[in-house]
């Protein structure tokens, strides 16, 4: 099964709470069951990762965050999302919703490969660059022009890559990559493509800010691709909360109406004074205590 993540959509949904809630981005901190990636992403991520919010246009990204949960399943019909309906937060709650559609084309458009083939293909032969992973150099990197000046990569990996690695494996390839003129390709022939994935978001689950937690994340990405380029569906929903402030209970000395014992000291005094034991026949308001003493 194919896996997939997306940090535009998170980042979307946060930012719109934190406006909802009057909370800033530098205020996230890691949850009690803080997992590596949480860490790395607050710690690392979330900030700088923020200035790339403004090189998508409100076409393509569009984010909403409301305290009324009517609001938010309406929101979500009229964006048609494909999200499930989000669970009640209860009072105070902040719904948060993100979408990203992106329909990106080749810079030359390819064509369909051997309609013979077990499965779908098409072949691109222009704007196609080829460089090597110093560590497998047997499967080339590949990298495809698009239209909007965005670059493609893609590279054969035998074994399934977890939704939350694919930033890790991603990197660890990019930091070993260099050009490479040895390759003698006529471009390159890709298996057309129609997926539907939800992401494993849990490790965000936890992540506080101020009086706020996020007890709700949920990710599906609807993805396409052939001979003319590839779309992109990224939906994310988030849920955030209000700490609960637990109050320590006061002791009840009497919750049946027994007697007990009252008494006091005094520094010098060698014994105890005003002793009592006092039952629920005296347990009355006594009033302007002054009157006692007048």
């Amino acid at each position: 099964m194919s896996q997939g993540l997306g940090f535009t959509t998170i980042l979307g949904c946060l930012q719109a709470g934190e406006e909802v809630a009057g909370l800033r981005p530098e205020d996230w901190v890691r949850g009690d069951k803080a997992s590596s990636e949480m860490v790395r992403f607050l710690r690392e991520e979330n900030i700088p990762w923020r200035q790339s919010l403004k090189y998508f246009d409100e076409d393509s990204l569009r984010s909403y965050a409301t305290l009324a949960i009517l609001d938010l399943k309406k929101k979500m019909q009229e964006w048609k999302m494909h999200l499930d309906d989000l669970p009640d937060g209860g009072l105070g709650a902040i719904y948060m919703i993100s979408q990203l559609r992106e329909n990106l084309k080749w810079l030359k458009m390819g064509t369909i490969a051997d309609p013979r083939m077990e499965w779908p293909e098409f072949i691109l032969k222009d704007h196609v660059i080829f460089s090597r992973f110093r560590e497998h150099t047997l499967n080339p990197v590949i990298g495809i022009e698009m239209e909007n000046g965005d670059r493609v990569y893609m590279i054969r990996q035998f074994d399934p890559v977890a939704s939350i690695d694919l930033r890790f494996t991603i990197e660890m390839i990019e930091k070993r990559m260099e050009p490479y003129y040895g390759y003698d390709y006529a471009g390159v022939q890709i298996p057309c493509v129609s997926t539907d994935m939800e992401a494993d978001l849990s490790w965000l689950v936890g992540i506080k800010n101020k009086e706020y937690f996020v007890s709700y994340a949920q990710q599906k990405i609807l993805f396409g691709m052939n001979q003319t380029g590839f779309a992109v569906r990224e939906e994310t929903a988030m849920t955030m909360r209000k700490t609960c402030i637990v109050l320590n209970e006061p002791y009840i000395l009497s919750p049946n109406g027994e007697g007990f014992l009252f008494w006091r000291r005094r520094p010098g005094v060698s014994y105890p004074i005003s002793m009592f034991w006092l039952s629920k026949e005296d347990f009355k308001d006594p009033g302007d205590l002054t009157k006692i003493v007048e």
